[in-house]
This record gives structure tokens, sequence and C-alpha cells, in this order.
């Protein structure tokens, strides 16, 4: 699971942002928008619409999976980024995540 302290608390500010000048990556069940950020760490955050599910349960399991397999590979993710990844279909795996992260580029081959 990641850390709370690694998360982007979405403020509409932020979110503005991120729909202007954020760079668009996109998998089959999962996008991404990502920022630059001078911070020293990345920080993420994952939206599930409710047109896909109305259950916040099912919202929510989604979202922890997604934030469970960032954690998984943070240690060999990039620092100094944005990441905003929403979800497009119920049926999301951690292995679409994993492929999203590394069509973005976030994962390092150290």
């Amino acid at each position: 699971m990641l850390r709370k302290e690694l998360r982007i608390q979405l403020t509409e500010e932020i979110f503005q942002q991120f729909q202007i000048e954020g760079e668009r990556y996109y998998g089959k069940k999962i996008s991404a928008k990502v920022l630059r950020s001078d911070a020293q760490k990345s920080k993420f955050a994952v939206l599930v619409p409710k047109g896909l599910d109305k259950r916040a349960t099912k919202r929510n399991k989604l979202r922890r999976l997604a934030f469970e397999v960032i954690g998984k590979f943070y240690i060999k993710i990039k620092r100094g980024r944005l990441v905003l990844f929403q979800v497009h279909d119920l049926s999301l795996e951690d292995k679409d995540v994993e492929l999203l992260l590394n069509k973005v580029g976030l994962l390092s081959n150290e």
C-alpha cells in the first residue's frame, strides 16, 4: 500500500493543472496524466469515476489495487513527478497498472 504522504490530495486547482499541463498516456483500462515537480518524491492520485459503478466499495477496491501496485514498485519509480491515474474499466488488474507505469517511463532500470 502506498503511504499517505505519497498521495496527492486533489483540489480543483491541482486537477485543472493536470488537465491543462499534464502529459497524457493511455492503457486499455487505465490512463495517466503526468506533471513534473520540484519535489524530492513522486506523488500519486487515482480516480475511479462514479459512472463505472455506483457502489463506493467497488470504486475503492480499484483505488486500493492501483495504490498497492504503485507502492510495490515505488522504490523503482523516478522522483519529481505528480501522477494522476484514471480507471476506465472495472476489470482492472495489477498488470494493467504495471504496464502503464512502464509505458509512462516512470520505472527506472536500476
